[in-house]
């Protein structure tokens, strides 16, 4: 009797159990229709669906000193001509006899010139970056105030020098409150106050500064006249880049319309009602020279390129040669 029951409660038991994994993978299969997974196929992550990707690199001009060995990012710069460089973080490192070594980085902005100037004189090594935001220095909440406060000071450009090279230009700028009325428009207090304002991201105020300077050095001039041609040109090629990229955004959303429709009709005619919307903003905004509105209108035809691409793709979570396909089309 005992081993008859024993058998009954084991049987009850295991049909519990059958009931239970068939539901959770019922329950598992339903999920997976409902929320499929984004990617099942290894080695197809999504690539970067932006055209020309590398079209926004800035040029930046080098310039140091006489006598200053200059390095950028570990390797010797070249002062001889404007070099495009990536929009990431960028570290350079200047020596001379007789100073103190000087290290800083910065962050360069899409088709926006910069500037590293690199000076020497007797209060050691400063660098100015026109253009470019100094990496790591006190964010600006307010303009910088170098307006003369006393009691005035001797030693406070030697001083300001010395916060600057470590990027701290709050205290620097408290430094030059306390210069003497008569140095004031010293060539040693426009540099140092143009390198002051760079480093807060106030560039417009350093550039004023640098064009003080400028009226009594020519090879200054000469540069700053370059650095403005620069500005000139890269302005005209981001309007030719927004163009460029719209293009083929467009002609990448047409390549998968044209292969998947019939696969897909639901996803793609979303895609095409988005483009054809877009397309209207991105032609008023041509008309009017305005490249901000252009850019803003390719981002969100880029967004919807991607979600075109992860929406086909989760069609077939596991087709994976459906979803190679996909992939191929998205980037010819």
């Amino acid at each position: 009797m005992a081993r008859h029951v024993a058998r009954q409660l084991w049987l009850a038991a295991f049909a519990a159990g059958t009931v239970l994994l068939v539901s959770s993978l019922g329950l598992r299969s339903l999920l997976s229709r409902r929320h499929p997974p984004a990617q099942t196929c290894r080695g197809l992550e999504l690539p970067n669906l932006r055209a020309l990707p590398n079209a926004d690199e800035p040029p930046v001009l080098f310039r140091a000193s006489a006598g200053v060995h200059l390095k950028l990012d570990g390797a010797v710069a070249d002062a001889s001509s404007p070099r495009r460089l990536a929009l990431t973080v960028h570290r350079i490192r200047a020596d001379a006899p007789g100073h103190l070594p000087l290290e800083l980085a910065f962050r360069l902005e899409p088709f926006r010139p910069a500037l590293v100037h690199v000076h020497e004189s007797d209060d050691g090594l400063t660098a100015i970056f026109l253009g470019a935001s100094c990496e790591g220095c006190p964010a600006p909440l307010a303009d910088p105030d170098v307006a003369p406060r006393p009691p005035f000071d001797g030693s406070s450009l030697r001083l300001a020098a010395e916060h600057l090279r470590h990027g701290d230009w709050p205290q620097a700028a408290r430094a030059l409150q306390r210069v003497p009325p008569a140095e004031r428009g010293s060539p040693r207090f426009h540099l140092l106050a143009a390198t002051l304002h760079a480093q807060a991201s106030r560039h417009a105020a350093a550039r004023a500064e640098l064009d003080a300077l400028a009226r009594t050095d020519r090879e200054l001039a000469g540069l700053l006249s370059t650095f403005d041609a620069l500005a000139q040109a890269e302005a005209k090629r981001r309007a030719d880049v927004v163009t460029q990229r719209w293009n083929r955004t467009t002609e990448r959303v047409g390549h998968l319309t044209e292969r998947f429709a019939a696969l897909a009709p639901s996803e793609v005619q979303a895609a095409t009602d988005r483009l054809a919307s877009l397309s209207r903003a991105f032609a008023e905004a041509a008309q009017k020279h305005d490249v901000v509105e252009q850019e803003e209108a390719l981002a969100a035809a880029e967004q919807a390129l991607a979600r075109l691409v992860n929406e086909l793709r989760a069609s077939r979570p596991f087709d994976c040669p459906f979803q190679r396909d996909v992939v191929a089309a998205a980037v010819p």
